[in-house]
């Protein structure tokens, strides 16, 4: 099938995300800061608790008293929010602007380019030195926001129709199970590195998600050949739809009928009439 990614997809993905960014505003208006009351720090936890949003807070980053990451839960909010903005709109803009190209596996391409600007992000967010450095990489947001998007119009290409529900079941499985394996990694390696290296986690994450950009390049490579078949069947079909249907045969078999009509036919002089033999 085409490999665009439809702009319902990128829709869906911009109103799902819309309850990440509500959750993360929420919480960047009740976070209070410890040096202003030590209370009402701990009070705020508890109120973004009970709006479900605790995942999303900053019990992970409130200790991290190293620069460039010396921040606090409201600055890491304000960070949250524009990178979850700028990715939301990154979902809705990405599909569109595919529509203007006639690349061959546009879904594909676009998670090319979302891997790689996540990897940026992540070797940028390791080197960075000042806190404004890490915000400037929420301009790569633009383009990782399409990858979610792309991912479900891609997946199911891989596979069999009657397989598709099986396969996004086990994604959405490993989607919910891998934010636990990820924090359960990072969080160590950023606890051992924190004296020499703060941003050490970030250049491994960098280096896995690298891999991953590799990996999916090889799959493009190997699935073009595919595309390009399907493609040019795909035209053909478009052409024999749009093209008049060819009457000659039919001209020659009426023309040949009526002459086998006129042969058979027999005039008898006398009478004047016909009759058939």
């Amino acid at each position: 099938g085409s490999s665009t990614v439809p702009f319902r997809v990128g829709l869906a993905s911009f109103i799902q995300s819309i309850g990440m960014l509500s959750g993360t505003l929420i919480v960047s208006i009740l976070a209070v800061p410890a040096i202003i009351s030590v209370e009402r720090h701990a009070l705020s936890y508890t109120k973004c608790a009970f709006i479900r949003h605790a995942p999303y807070s900053v019990p992970i980053f409130r200790d991290w008293i190293r620069l460039p990451f010396a921040w606090n839960d409201k600055l890491f909010s304000y960070f949250t929010v524009t990178r979850g903005l700028v990715s939301s709109l990154g979902m809705v803009l990405c599909p569109i602007l595919l529509t203007f190209c006639h690349w061959l596996g546009k879904d594909s391409l676009l998670i090319i380019a979302a891997l790689a600007s996540s990897a940026a992000t992540s070797f940028l967010t390791a080197f960075a030195t000042r806190t404004e450095h890490i915000f400037y990489t929420c301009a790569f947001g633009l383009i990782m926001g399409g990858m979610q998007p792309a991912y479900r119009s891609f997946l199911p290409r891989m596979v069999a129709k009657e397989e598709t529900a099986r396969l996004l079941t086990v994604v959405s499985i490993i989607i919910s199970f891998s934010p636990i394996l990820s924090s359960l990694i990072f969080n160590n390696i950023f606890n051992a590195t924190l004296t020499w290296w703060p941003g050490f986690a970030f250049f491994v994450s960098g280096c896995f998600q690298s891999t991953v950009f590799i990996g999916q390049i090889i799959i493009h490579m190997l699935m073009r050949p595919q595309w390009a078949l399907d493609k040019q069947l795909r035209a053909r079909r478009l052409d024999e739809s749009d093209s008049p249907p060819d009457t000659s045969d039919f001209r020659v078999a009426v023309a040949d009928v009526e002459e086998r009509s006129i042969s058979n036919t027999a005039v008898d002089s006398d009478s004047g009439s016909r009759r058939e033999i």
